[in-house]
């Protein structure tokens, strides 16, 4: 009985790490949007059988925390839906600053999608949701057997 309570204890207190983790990683509190984005791209190309090209301009200068939040979020977002509904295999995912604008480029080789289908999902007005907070704008080129181009802008 003494066991199997330590074994519990232990597995609840891996599970509270792992939400902690998930709710705010340290990567990015510790180092900015640009160090957490390479390791996202890392953890997505070693945890699954998809190649990620992950290239970015910015610098060491931190953002404000909720560009840099939502920013990360999105990525996950777009990452959990090329890997779950795509079939891609391989992404590319560019990250620049530009004349006041951070641009976020996601483009996978996947199945594509049909926009009229799919307008209303949960998905796409999760994106939609967080870009508006940044006032911000969000762009996506698909069509069936052709990929999907995502494109985030928020003003910095």
């Amino acid at each position: 009985l003494l066991a199997d309570t330590r074994r519990l204890n232990d597995e609840s207190i891996q599970a509270i790490r792992n939400i902690i983790h998930n709710v705010l990683p340290p990567v990015l509190t510790d180092y900015g949007l640009k160090e957490a984005l390479e390791a996202l791209c890392l953890k997505m190309q070693d945890t699954t059988s998809v190649k990620v090209v992950c290239k970015n301009n910015l610098d060491e200068i931190r953002l404000r925390p909720e560009i840099e939040l939502a920013f990360y979020r999105m990525a996950q977002e777009l990452f959990s839906n090329a890997i779950k509904h795509a079939d891609a295999n391989l992404i590319h995912l560019t990250i620049t600053k530009d004349n006041g604008w951070l641009i976020m480029e996601f483009k996978d080789n996947g199945k594509g999608f049909n926009m009229d289908e799919v307008k209303h999902g949960f998905g796409l007005k999760n994106l939609e949701s967080r870009v508006q907070l940044l006032n911000g704008d969000v762009k996506v080129y698909t069509k069936p057997k052709n990929g999907t181009i995502t494109i985030i802008r928020a003003v910095i």
